[in-house]
């Protein structure tokens, strides 16, 4: 890509770990930034409550955000490098303070979805010379809940927004279920706090819940303590047929030992508040006038179960670009650009994809970079330290200035 100096605008999605540090590291080199988040700073982190953080509280934090924690009198009572941490301590003691520092509030919009982005004169393919794309702007059209719709231009887009919220296919194979399209919007999706914030949804009700990843295994553990307090509460949890139990119960424990436990017991059906359901997935979804869910699962070859419920929630979700589908982007060389390259990634150890994450961020449109866990097709080995190199990584390349690195000139006195 051709080198973008200050000041120029840089426009970041999603307010999460990866996008609060990219804002941060832009304006420490004096871009201009405007950092749009669908919701609020932290707001698919915090949902995991009181669940600890995969790393100590060293790993999960970098230099230059303790740094601009020390310019604002915000390091008093912070965790020591080895501790372990809740995933809503760190975004109340790290992402929060950050975000409201006087580097980036001001660049902050909370409540903000891009729901659109593109470039502000040419369609893709138009002109063939990617040089002439280059010097366009993009627009991103921003839905914000204060403002309305509104535009914003911006010579570089950072995509940080994660894996998103689409559910993914629900029927067999992982194809699209009879109904799913039309009834999407009614899902509940991801992880639920079903202790505190999202407890009303669910208090006395009956849910259906998809998946076998670690968000449903948090969930359902969630559901566990919540059932104790309201004993009329009910779960049925969808397991993928096929997948071995051993084998996903083996990665969560890798991922979150403390869910190792309560998961095991609770996959086996052991608890008679939750019952685990193992189908090929759902053959239709609807709802009927009186606003129940009516699902019909294939169980066997040939064999199917229909099951009611009050709520559906889906935890398996895929990171979509509908809102950059103008530009029909391929993320080079690894992450949607085919199968094979997904198939090579998959195969490698912790060490090698530590040394090929950080190239994942380049796309197929010039100046728009895709950071973070999308950026590898959602990899669960994806770590903090990984977007950290991404995000050096990429404002050498924007800057031209291949050894650029604030993270090891930047050093705040705590780490002195």
């Amino acid at each position: 890509d051709p080198e973008i100096d200050t000041p120029a605008t840089i426009a970041i999605i999603g307010g999460g770990p990866v996008g609060v540090e990219a804002a941060l590291y832009a304006r420490f080199l004096g871009y201009y930034v405007m950092l749009f988040d669908a919701r609020r700073v932290g707001s698919r982190l915090i949902r995991w409550g009181d669940h600890s953080l995969p790393v100590a509280w060293g790993e999960a934090t970098s230099p230059l955000g303790l740094a601009a924690l020390e310019a604002q009198d915000a390091l008093a009572g912070i965790p020591s490098p080895d501790a372990v941490v809740s995933c809503r301590d760190y975004v109340e003691k790290y992402l929060l303070p950050i975000a409201k520092s006087d580097l980036i509030i001001e660049s902050v919009q909370i409540n903000s979805p891009a729901i659109s982005i593109s470039r502000a004169h040419w369609p893709k393919g138009q002109p063939a010379a990617i040089e002439v794309r280059a010097e366009d702007e993009f627009r991103v059209l921003i839905d914000s809940k204060v403002r309305g719709q509104y535009t914003q231009l911006a010579d570089v887009v950072l995509d940080c927004s994660g894996a998103g919220r689409s559910p993914t296919g629900l029927g067999p194979g992982g194809g699209q279920a009879i109904g799913q399209m039309a009834q999407a919007q009614h899902f509940e999706v991801g992880v639920r706090d079903a202790a505190v914030k999202d407890r009303d949804k669910f208090v006395g009700k009956h849910t259906l819940m998809f998946g076998s990843g670690i968000v449903a295994c948090y969930n359902a553990v969630q559901w566990a303590k919540l059932v104790q307090e309201h004993p009329g509460t009910k779960l049925t949890w969808i397991i993928p047929q096929g997948r071995k139990r051993e084998d996903w119960l083996r990665s969560t424990a890798e991922h979150a030992a403390d869910l190792a436990i309560d998961v095991s017991r609770i996959a086996k059906g052991d608890c008679d508040f939750l019952i685990p359901i193992e189908a090929w997935g759902a053959e239709s979804i609807a709802r009927d006038a009186t606003g129940k869910w009516q699902v019909n699962l294939l169980v066997g070859e040939e064999d199917t179960l229909d099951v009611t419920a009050d709520v559906v929630l889906v935890t398996e979700t895929r990171g979509g670009w509908d809102m950059a589908d103008g530009l029909a982007i391929d993320l080079c060389p690894h992450g949607r650009l085919s199968v094979a390259a997904k198939g090579w990634l998959a195969g490698q150890s912790q060490s090698d994809l530590l040394k090929i994450a950080p190239e994942s961020f380049v796309t197929s449109e010039p100046h728009y970079y895709v950071l973070g866990s999308k950026s590898v097709d959602s990899d669960p080995r994806f770590t903090f330290a990984q977007a950290r190199q991404q995000i050096q990584q990429v404002f050498a390349m924007i800057g031209g200035r291949a050894g650029l690195d604030l993270y090891t000139s930047v050093r705040p006195q705590c780490l002195s």
